[in-house]
C-alpha cells in the first residue's frame, strides 16, 4: 500500500516543489500534463485512480482520503490531524473588553 510520505514525494518530484496537506495543487502550478504524469506513476505502483477523481479535489489531503475511501491506502497511516488550539485563557487581557 501507498504510504503518505510516498504520495508527498510522488507529488513533489512532479511538481517540483512539496506541498502542504492543504495546499491548493492548482496554485502551486499543477497543470493537467503533470496530474496526468501522476496519474501514472501511482498506477504504476498498483494504485487505482482517474485522473478526474484527482482533479476534483486538488489539495494532496483530498487525495489521500479519496485514496482512502477506495481502500487503495491505509487512512490511518496519512497525516496527523492539525492539534487544535488551545481554549482560550479566561484570564487573558485580551478577553477583559
Amino acid at each position: 500500500m501507498l504510504t503518505w510520505d510516498e504520495l508527498h514525494a510522488a507529488l513533489a518530484e512532479v511538481l517540483g516543489e512539496r506541498a502542504e496537506a492543504d495546499d491548493n495543487l492548482i496554485e502551486l502550478g499543477m497543470d493537467s500534463i503533470r496530474l496526468m504524469q501522476l496519474t501514472g506513476r501511482l498506477r504504476c505502483e498498483g494504485i487505482e485512480i482517474r485522473f478526474a477523481e484527482l482533479a476534483e479535489r486538488p489539495t494532496l489531503a483530498g487525495w489521500w482520503d479519496l485514496l482512502a475511501e477506495k481502500g487503495q491506502v491505509e487512512a490511518s497511516a496519512g497525516p496527523a490531524p492539525e492539534a487544535a488550539s488551545p481554549p482560550p485563557n479566561p484570564a487573558s487581557p485580551s478577553r477583559w473588553r
